[in-house]
């Protein structure tokens, strides 16, 4: 009887040993799984593809009208005599 016993203990010892690498295999496994469910995504990058900046002053600028009339410049020079 008390090799029955000893063999009853020691599958009880086994299978209380499994049943606690299992319920750690699920803490551990259901951490991971909140872990990865709840950190946030990375950022989009800011490059949008578009063009360089143009300040609106220019003339290269895009507009469906023109903002103000371009800025004509006359250039005159003063004779040496001041004339």
């Amino acid at each position: 009887m008390s090799e029955n016993l000893s063999s009853a203990y020691r599958q009880g010892c086994r299978r209380g040993w499994l049943l606690t690498a299992v319920a750690a295999l699920f803490i551990v496994a259901f951490f991971l799984l909140t872990w990865r469910m709840n950190t946030p995504p990375r950022p989009r990058g800011w490059d949008m593809g578009g063009t360089a900046f143009v300040p609106a002053s220019s003339d290269y600028a895009v507009s469906s009208e023109p903002i103000a009339p371009a800025a004509t410049t006359t250039t005159t020079t003063i004779p040496k005599g001041g004339k």
